[in-house]
C-alpha cells in the first residue's frame, strides 16, 4: 500500500495521511466498497498523472476515515468533487501534487496543501502573495533559505485559503489578508510551526482561539496543514 505515513497531530486535534500515487489507486478504492461515483475523477482532470494524484488524495481520506472517531461518518461528493462528511462533526481537506497526495481529518475549518520545491523557479512573484513583513524577511535570506520560505509561505496561504475563502464569502487575498509567522524563525528542522492571522473584513478573529499551522518537509516538498477552531 502506497501510504507513506500517518501523523497524529494531537495538539491540533488532527490526523494526517500522506500517500504516494503508484497507479493502484482505482484497485484500492474499489476494494473499499465505495461507489465509483464518489471517487471517479471529474471531467476537467484529463492528464493521467493528475487523475492518479486526485485518486491518491481520496485513498488517503479513506485511510483516515478508518479511525474510531470517524466510525459514524458517511461520505458523499460535493459539487466540485470534494469529499463531504455527514453524521459526525469532522471535516476533511485534501491536496495533491507531483505524484503525492495528503488528507487531513479533524474538527473545525481545515486546510492542507502540498508544494514541490522547484529550485529553477523564479522567486520574483513573492511580492504578489507576501505581506511587507514577510517580504522583508524573505529578502534577507540566502538563496537556499529564500527558496524554502517562498514555498513554505505560499503553501501555508494555500491551506488557509482552502479553509477560509468559502466561509468568508470569497475575496480572500493572500497578500492583503493572510499573514504567516514562524514561531521559531528557523528552517533547520523538517517540521515547522507557524502562527497565522487573517484580516479579511468578514473574519471574526475573536471567535477563533487557534490559528496555528504546521509544516513538514519531506523529499523536496513542503506539506502544510492546520485548522481554525
Amino acid at each position: 500500500m502506497p501510504l507513506i505515513t500517518s501523523i497524529d497531530d494531537f495538539s491540533n486535534g488532527l490526523q494526517l495521511a500522506i500517500w504516494r500515487a503508484d497507479g493502484n489507486e482505482v484497485k484500492h478504492l474499489q476494494q473499499t466498497g465505495l461507489a465509483p461515483s464518489w471517487w471517479t475523477p471529474p471531467e476537467n482532470i484529463v492528464h493521467p498523472r493528475r487523475q492518479l494524484e486526485w485518486l491518491a488524495a481520496r485513498a488517503a481520506a479513506v485511510h483516515l476515515l478508518q479511525a474510531p472517531q470517524a466510525q459514524h461518518c458517511t461520505l458523499s461528493r460535493g459539487k466540485e468533487g470534494q469529499p463531504v462528511l455527514a453524521g459526525c462533526d469532522l471535516s476533511l481537506s485534501l491536496t495533491h501534487s507531483k505524484g503525492y497526495a495528503a488528507a487531513v481529518l479533524g474538527n473545525g475549518l481545515l486546510g492542507v496543501d502540498l508544494e514541490q520545491i522547484q529550485p529553477e523557479k523564479s522567486l520574483e512573484s513573492a511580492s504578489m502573495f507576501m505581506r511587507k513583513e514577510e517580504l522583508d524577511w524573505f529578502r534577507s535570506l540566502n538563496k537556499e533559505e529564500a527558496l524554502n520560505v517562498f514555498y513554505l509561505i505560499w503553501s501555508t496561504k494555500e491551506g488557509l485559503y482552502k479553509a477560509l475563502n468559502r466561509k468568508l464569502g470569497g475575496g480572500l487575498s493572500f497578500r492583503k489578508h493572510l499573514r504567516v509567522r514562524l514561531l521559531n524563525q528557523s528552517l533547520q528542522t523538517s517540521q515547522v510551526e507557524m502562527l497565522t492571522t487573517c484580516s479579511h473584513p468578514n473574519f471574526e478573529f475573536h471567535q477563533h482561539k487557534q490559528m496555528y499551522w504546521r509544516a513538514l518537509k519531506f523529499s523536496n516538498f513542503w506539506l502544510t496543514w492546520g485548522r481554525i477552531a
